[in-house]
């Protein structure tokens, strides 16, 4: 789980449409807990160092710094 102001890593290719490539670096600076009953996921919303527009995407898409 992330927290807001944590440093993250992109490790997916997923998002290379959007302009995000594995690797990216960025900031948490939001983040919501969805919960499924049994499981829930988190989606977290970066700020990029590259400058790259913020975006939500799925926590499980990164690693922690």
């Amino acid at each position: 789980m992330f927290d807001v102001g944590d440093r993250v890593e992109l490790i997916s290719d997923s998002y290379k449409d959007g302009g995000h490539f594995k690797e990216d670096i960025g900031t948490v600076v939001d983040q919501v807990m969805t919960n499924h009953g049994k499981w829930s996921e988190q989606d977290i919303r970066v700020e990029w160092d590259s400058g790259a527009e913020e975006c939500w995407i799925s926590s499980d898409d990164f690693s922690i710094l």
